[in-house]
């Protein structure tokens, strides 16, 4: 885990931090691995937590190398991942965050790629985004047999079976304006395993219980470009 302010945050309340500068890595795909402009990865499974007031200027710069075991890599500009174990009914608030640091991944990779402007993936919660803004390019050039999902705001949301009906998310006056690119080369087809995804805002949201999906007043206005020899597909992406 690799994170401009920390790298793996156990707590409960993140406000008023920001990041300037570069983080430039070279890294093998076999362990996989979380990188966010402020925080790598947030652990918290007993209790609410929040990030606000965050603003993130470091840009990141991502090389992957091709591994023979192949894992997932999270990018977040404020937040590159964090998960709940499914049994505690907690809650991400997010609220007045911003990403102008650039984001870009290459290299010829078999993993599985996920990167947000704001956040890169969480699962397993309830969650309020409110006034979150990525102003900044979001790019990635990968071989086609990588699995993408990108957007500008959270890439990846996902509810498990096994979690408990009532996970509701919330999106309110939340807007993206970088350019968001994303170029898969090579010969291999990517569709066979599964999709890449990529949003304006949101890429994959997904609920497999009753819940509700509310998106109130967001906004995309970044250019989406994407070349594949394999297969895009999106899921809930403005």
């Amino acid at each position: 885990n690799t994170g401009a302010l920390v790298n793996t945050y156990f707590g409960e309340s993140i406000t008023h931090c920001s990041a300037e500068g570069t983080i430039n890595l070279t890294r093998g795909t076999s362990l996989g691995h979380r990188i966010g402009g402020l925080v790598g990865h947030v652990s918290n499974f007993t209790t609410n937590w929040e990030v606000s007031d965050c603003v993130n200027n470091c840009a990141i710069t991502l090389a992957l190398t091709k591994d023979e075991t192949s894992q997932t890599t999270f990018v977040g500009g404020v937040v590159a991942d964090s998960t709940n174990d499914k049994t505690n009914m907690t809650t991400i608030t997010c609220t007045n965050n911003i990403n102008n640091g650039v984001i870009n991944v290459t290299g010829d990779s078999a993993a599985t790629v996920i990167v947000g402007g704001i956040m890169g993936r969480y699962i397993n919660y309830l969650s309020n985004f409110t006034n979150c803004h990525n102003t900044a390019k979001l790019s990635a050039t990968l071989g086609s047999s990588t699995l993408v999902q990108m957007a500008g705001i959270f890439a990846h949301c996902v509810m498990g079976s096994s979690s408990p009906v009532g996970y509701d998310t919330a999106a309110t006056n939340c807007s993206n304006s970088g350019d968001i690119s994303l170029k898969l080369t090579g010969n291999t087809d990517a569709a066979a395993t599964g999709y890449s995804c990529v949003g304006g805002c949101f890429g994959i949201w997904q609920h497999v219980h009753q819940a509700n999906i509310t998106v109130t007043n967001c906004d995309n206005s970044g250019d989406i470009s994407v070349t594949s020899e394999g297969t895009i597909k999106g899921q809930y992406h403005l």
